[in-house]
């Protein structure tokens, strides 16, 4: 995506340089506090921001796709003067849009726009770093999916006609109303499913915290998944949804290579 501010690599001659590596370079050579983490992503991670950038772009449009697609994708992934960037704007056309019949249709076009978008900015990144951490570190690492629709988003009053364009699900940080006092959400106090979910991710949260493994204690009120740690050849997730709460082997693993190949290209 666009940006003003962003992270750079810094010469290594200066003394008060953060990174002066590629973080590639970095995992390689495990020079890395390598301690256990969680890591996860929300269902339409890319939702939030294909409604907050579409200020700048008219993203809903049969225009955008046929003049402003290539220029977009430029921005979303930081490839700014890339040779190939017909090529990769190509691929990712083919993958997202392929099944569209109508671009100016909004319930077409908008589901697959915020999953490329979420791909691109938190879901790769994410399922990457997750793999490099287990394959370079070795550490207890545990990786979770959340897509469980509770009653409140970071999208409601932001988009009225979210019901009737999109899936529904949790946006960019939609999950921490259930860990923190989260601003808007915490003026109404949480009931029914969406008190049980906060209850299940406070316990494995706080059993994290605290001995390194989200289920290592068991709850009379909270009953706890079996959440497996990820390995060096399977990157098992968690899925915590609506209705379970189960394992999950490689998450869109045709998806991820897609996009392992687009930064090698």
């Amino acid at each position: 995506m666009p940006t003003l501010i962003g992270p750079v690599i810094e010469s290594k001659n200066n003394n008060n340089s953060f990174i002066n590596e590629h973080p590639g370079e970095i995992f390689k050579k495990h020079r890395f506090n390598q301690v256990p983490i969680i890591n996860g992503f929300n269902k339409n991670e890319g939702d939030l921001f294909a409604i907050s950038t579409g200020l700048f772009y008219n993203f809903f449009s049969k225009t955008f796709f046929e003049t402003q697609f290539e220029k977009y994708v430029t921005g979303m992934i930081g490839f700014k003067h890339h040779p190939k960037i017909s090529q990769i704007a190509n691929l990712l056309m083919k993958e997202y849009f392929g099944n569209i019949t109508d671009f100016s249709d909004i319930k077409q076009t908008r589901t697959p726009l915020n999953t490329m978008i979420g791909d691109a900015m938190f879901v790769y990144p994410i399922v990457r770093f997750t793999k490099n951490h287990k394959y370079f570190g070795n550490d207890d690492t545990y990786l979770y999916r959340f897509s469980y629709n509770g009653k409140k988003s970071l999208m409601d009053g932001l988009d009225k006609n979210r019901e009737t364009t999109t899936d529904k699900g949790p946006t960019h940080v939609d999950e921490l109303q259930y860990l923190f006092d989260h601003g808007e959400y915490g003026k109404t106090p949480l009931e029914g499913n969406d008190l049980e979910i906060q209850k299940l991710l406070l316990t494995m949260w706080t059993n994290f915290a605290k001995k390194g493994n989200p289920t290592s204690n068991s709850s009379e009120s909270v009953s706890l998944p079996n959440w497996k740690q990820a390995t060096k050849n399977n990157t098992v997730y968690l899925e915590i949804g609506d209705d379970l709460n189960e394992m999950r082997s490689e998450y869109q693993p045709e998806r991820m290579k897609l996009w392992n190949y687009i930064y090698t290209i």
